[in-house]
């Protein structure tokens, strides 16, 4: 009996140079779970792209496609870095092996029956487009497939590197929009670097921009943890972290401060600036009933009839020029009282009237000023009190 051979995976065991007999119970068990259709159709977002390419990372792994269709020759760049191996690259690799009785041809049509079984309808109508992109000498081949998908979804793209790092670059307004949860924004930025990483792109201001954003967090205590530790890493006391060693950091602390029950407490001075605004609010619309009641009494007093309009309605014709109104005697004055109807006492007839320009004389004595004012003063007491009479009604 042989002695057994060490291999991560069956395939492993298996000549690159030959091909895998598909009439056997072995070949279509490789070739079935080759072809095996991704449990979630990827939809083409870029946000799942490093997801679908890791698990088919993991089906290159089993089927052996590393030693075959991904063994493209490039600058080796490292398998996290696929947005640096070109279209060209791929296609110029593919000639060499389609159309020929080897198992890269195999691997090849294999990983493009995944492929099509496993795309969303949007994203495989937008590849379908491009299918001159990725067909060899008359063939479809899988690993040029997968690039040209990639392009697609924009991972070769410079101005998508501009996004990304813009984007990192404005880390307290991502902040703001995940409501200070430090999980979901950690999660947002390790996706946004491992784009950077994927094209073989760096920041080098992540880790500043990382404090910079935890100090705005919606939490007092957490943010005088985070300027304690930045703190402690410019003075020595503390060594430098990374951007990854920094999100582990924070939330770290803020899931403690979760399980706690302390994330985003109330402290003392919050209670007092809740009360103060409580009363603030309760002035406010006490102020605003207030005037609105007032603006509603106006107008119910505007529409009023006033009882004393016919004092500036002249008599005409044989119309008597005298009247007795509220057991008042009232006179019609067409003169110093401009055409008014005003109270008889003060005057001895029309042509009494001690503010008739026309009998005005500065040596008038005083007394007699005074007497005609208070005619005038109690001429009008007489509607003011009317209206405060209408009011009390």
């Amino acid at each position: 009996m042989a002695a057994p051979v060490y291999a991560l995976n069956p395939i492993d065991l298996h000549d690159a140079n030959g091909f895998i007999g598909y009439g056997t119970v072995e070949g279509r068990k490789a070739y079935f779970n080759a072809i095996t259709t991704r449990t979630t159709p990827y939809d083409g977002k870029q946000r799942g792209l490093r997801i679908f390419i890791h698990d088919l990372s993991q089906k290159a792994t089993i089927n052996g496609w590393g030693t075959t269709i991904f063994s493209i020759p490039t600058r080796a760049a490292p398998a996290t870095q696929y947005g640096q191996i070109t279209v060209q690259q791929c296609r110029a690799h593919a000639a060499t092996f389609l159309g020929q009785h080897n198992k890269a041809s195999q691997d090849s049509n294999n990983l493009k029956l995944h492929l099509d079984s496993s795309l969303g309808p949007d994203i495989m109508g937008r590849l379908l487009r491009q299918g001159n992109r990725y067909t060899v000498n008359g063939v479809e081949d899988g690993a040029t497939m997968l690039r040209v998908l990639i392009s697609i979804v924009g991972i070769e793209s410079v101005a998508t590197v501009s996004v990304i790092r813009a984007s990192l670059r404005t880390l307290p307004a991502k902040m703001d929009e995940v409501n200070s949860n430090i999980v979901k924004f950690n999660e947002f930025v390790r996706e946004q670097k491992q784009e950077l990483d994927a094209r073989g792109e760096t920041t080098d201001d992540l880790v500043s921009s990382l404090y910079h954003a935890y100090q705005g967090a919606d939490d007092e205590a957490f943010v005088r943890y985070i300027v304690h530790r930045e703190g402690a890493v410019e003075d020595g006391t503390m060594p430098a972290l990374d951007a990854d060693e920094t999100m582990n950091m924070a939330e770290t602390k803020y899931k403690t401060m979760v399980v706690k029950g302390v994330w985003k407490a109330v402290t003392k001075r919050d209670e007092e600036f809740i009360a103060m605004q409580a009363k603030c609010d309760g002035i406010i619309k006490q102020h605003a009933a207030s005037r609105k009641a007032g603006a509603t009494q106006a107008k119910g007093k505007s529409n009023k009839t006033n009882p004393y309009a016919w004092k500036d309605v002249a008599p005409t014709g044989n119309d008597p020029t005298t009247r007795v109104f509220n057991d008042k005697d009232y006179m019609y004055c067409p003169h110093g009282h401009k055409n008014k109807w005003v109270l008889s006492k003060g005057h001895s007839g029309p042509e009494g009237c001690r503010l008739d320009p026309a009998k005005k004389d500065k040596k008038q004595p005083l007394k007699s000023s005074m007497r005609a004012m208070t005619t005038v003063i109690d001429d009008h007491h007489e509607e003011d009190e009317t209206d405060s009479e209408d009011e009390n009604i």
